[in-house]
């Protein structure tokens, strides 16, 4: 992982390839997280009311 950071700071001109990277990157730790709230976040599967009740009770 903190090669990858090094990798993006020494190369700049990558800068879409850092981009993509950190954004994988937080996309695998939030779905380890909670995979149910990613899908239905990026998927728009759940509405609301499911997130609520989820994180609500």
């Amino acid at each position: 992982m903190f090669s990858v950071l090094s990798f993006s700071l020494r190369l700049p001109q990558f800068s879409l390839f850092s981009v993509k990277a950190a954004l994988l990157l937080l996309s695998i730790l939030t779905t380890v997280f909670n995979l149910h709230t990613v899908t239905c976040y990026f998927f728009k599967v759940c509405s609301w009311q499911d997130a609520d009740r989820l994180f609500g009770g």
